[in-house]
């Protein structure tokens, strides 16, 4: 026995627009090139207090325990700039202030530094395909006195030489 049973009507999938496509596309590059080194960088340290710089010095180069580009350059050890390494620091300060201006204030200040175009043009252009790294007190390290800010370039594989342009 046959028995004829009525399907329900089932619609076609669309077909997403090829303008969309291009769209998703030209965003998602954008992203990779622009955003994600800083998002990055952000994400590997969160939920980790932030290094102190304290001890940063412009052109100091450093190679990171393990290799890790995750750890942090207090974490690293100085080496010179004729070895192998990992990263190297392009600018340092302090922030000022008496009483802590809040996380997001003391990142943002330490991190529209490392990221201003005219500071990231005294970089060598081998520098450029790096990840900027951005060191910036905590508020229980700011009530200790900390207020040392750091920028560092780093990179997934060592390198020889110094990024410092000049």
């Amino acid at each position: 026995m046959n028995e004829v049973l009525d399907l329900p009507d089932v619609q076609q999938p669309r077909r997403a627009r090829p303008a969309v496509v291009v769209l998703g596309v030209a965003a998602v590059a954008i992203w990779g090139l622009v955003a994600w080194p800083l998002v990055s960088t952000w994400a590997a340290h969160a939920g980790q207090p932030a290094p102190t710089a304290a001890d940063a010095r412009v052109g100091e180069c450093f190679a990171l325990p393990g290799g890790d580009p995750a750890a942090v350059p207090t974490d690293a050890d100085a080496v010179a700039c004729a070895d192998p390494h990992d990263g190297q620091h392009f600018a340092v300060g302090t922030l000022d202030g008496a009483s802590y201006p809040g996380d997001d204030a003391v990142q943002r200040e330490a991190t529209e530094t490392c990221t201003d175009a005219a500071l990231l043009e005294t970089l060598d252009p081998a520098a450029w395909d790096m990840q900027v790294q951005v060191y910036f007190p905590t508020e229980a390290s700011w009530s200790e006195g900390d207020r040392a800010w750091a920028c560092a370039v780093t990179a997934d594989e060592p390198w020889v030489g110094s990024v410092l342009a000049g």
